[in-house]
């Protein structure tokens, strides 16, 4: 199994003895987001929606607003400095 998720490429580090996996952390937190995006946030929406069933579409509505806003705020930023993209002139 492990020949099949092998990677070999200019950008990341080839493999060397006695050095951490620099992406076994990513990889974790990848994980953990799944995991607390499937579990925790089902239970705490439950679990308002008991307590207020109007609070907990407010809150929904809320997230929603301040999803959105952040999305258009990302895209509205430049992705690269324009310093990068200059051309060296070669």
């Amino acid at each position: 199994m492990a020949n099949s998720f092998r990677v070999a490429t200019a950008y990341m580090p080839a493999d060397t003895e006695g050095v951490a996996d620099p992406y076994k952390w990513s990889r974790r937190h990848i994980g953990l987001k799944v995991f607390l995006a499937q579990t925790a946030g089902p239970a705490a929406g439950g679990l308002l929606y008991a307590v207020t069933p109007a609070g907990h579409w407010t809150a929904c509505v809320a997230i929603s607003i301040v999803a959105a806003l952040l999305i258009l705020g990302a895209r509205a930023r430049p992705a690269v400095s324009a310093e990068l993209t200059r051309s060296p002139g070669w």
